[in-house]
């Protein structure tokens, strides 16, 4: 699949959609810390009231929570970003390897790299990557 046209676009996005999201996750510790430093200047300036240090806390626990709550979503909405953008290429490799498949009339085949141990037998890489067109 790795050779397929457009996988490097695919792979690009998966890129540029995981900094934005890293990014995202910066943004919001580097606001929450700005918060808690505020929130420590407050409280050791005996200025505040024990109801306003007690807002304050509350809310610094609030984006705590989203933060983690942020942080525990990212590698779900990695994985479905992945399957979304690889979907369609392991669509077109599946439906290449069954018409191969078909055409010889194969009764398996097996991804090499999954084995541990196979007696030698016919390659179809060659003629999967001539149905999709592949160098």
């Amino acid at each position: 699949m790795k050779n397929m046209p457009g996988i490097d676009s695919a792979q690009t996005i998966m890129v540029n959609y995981k900094a934005e999201l890293q990014t995202m996750a910066e943004q919001m510790t580097k606001e929450f810390q700005d918060k808690q430093t505020a929130f420590e200047q407050l409280a050791n300036s005996n200025n505040a009231s024990p109801a306003i240090l007690k807002i304050r806390q509350e809310e610094l626990l609030a984006m705590y929570k989203r933060i983690q709550e942020f942080s525990q979503s990212i590698n779900a909405d990695l994985a479905d970003k992945q399957l979304e953008l690889l979907e369609p290429f392991q669509t077109k490799l599946l439906a290449a390897i069954h018409k191969i498949a078909n055409a010889h009339s194969y009764r398996y085949v097996f991804d090499i790299s999954t084995l541990l141990f196979y007696a030698p037998g016919d390659d179809l890489t060659d003629k999967v990557k001539t149905e999709l067109g592949i160098p």
